[in-house]
């Protein structure tokens, strides 16, 4: 069976992820810094709208107050981060695809993956088999059980809180609230359908890791 032609922007952003994922290093400092600014911001303006600590009174108070959230937020967030994407690069993939993939393999494999066969074509099961052994290294993460169970109830309280919270107040809804129950609800409603490709993504990677170690035998 023929694999479908990708669109040519997807195939342009998987080239770019391929160049990301050849310098971890600079990747994790890039992403670091730009999760730092988005959250500085955010909180920034959370707190400059009085949305996190109302008793602070408007005026030069609340913009200081404002600067230094975002600033002591944003600067620890983007650390953190920049931890996170380095230590998960390096643990997931020690040995990345080199920059020069083919785009198009690699997005078949990432498709045949999620439908947990093989193709026919070496070099995507090839590819196949590279995506297959970083899915078995995150083996929580990749887990369909702990997937269900964690992101069903995060997204289930995400959902609630903020329904409740509009609900008790109709009269001053604040557009928090609404952005938080829309995002939660759109990946509620998406979960099952992660759960069931992570589910066969997994299988295959099982029986590909018992494939390969019968064969070192």
């Amino acid at each position: 069976m023929e694999e479908p032609t990708p669109h040519p922007l997807h195939r342009r952003l998987v080239r770019m992820q391929l160049g990301f994922q050849s310098r971890p290093l600079r990747t994790a400092l890039v992403a670091g810094v730009l999760s730092g600014v988005l959250f500085g911001a955010a909180t920034g303006l959370l707190e400059g709208t009085g949305q996190m600590t109302p008793s602070v009174e408007g005026g030069a108070e609340l913009a200081w107050s404002a600067w230094a959230v975002g600033t002591v937020g944003g600067v620890c967030f983007g650390v953190l981060m920049t931890v996170f994407y380095w230590r998960s690069a390096r643990r997931l993939d020690a040995a990345p695809l080199p920059p020069e993939t083919d785009p198009d393999a690699l997005i078949a494999a990432r498709r045949r993956l999620r439908q947990g066969r093989r193709s026919h074509a070496p070099e995507v099961d090839g590819l196949v088999v590279h995506l297959a052994a970083q899915m078995s290294a995150a083996k929580r993460w990749s887990d369909p059980r702990w997937l269900a169970w964690f992101c069903g109830v995060t997204f289930t309280l995400g959902l609630g809180s903020n329904i409740a919270a509009i609900l008790l107040a109709p009269q001053d809804v604040q557009w928090v609230h609404v952005v938080g129950a829309i995002l939660f609800g759109s990946h509620l409603c998406a979960l099952p359908w992660a759960v069931r490709s992570a589910r066969r993504a997994r299988s295959l990677a099982e029986s590909i890791g018992g494939s390969e170690r019968t064969d070192e035998r």
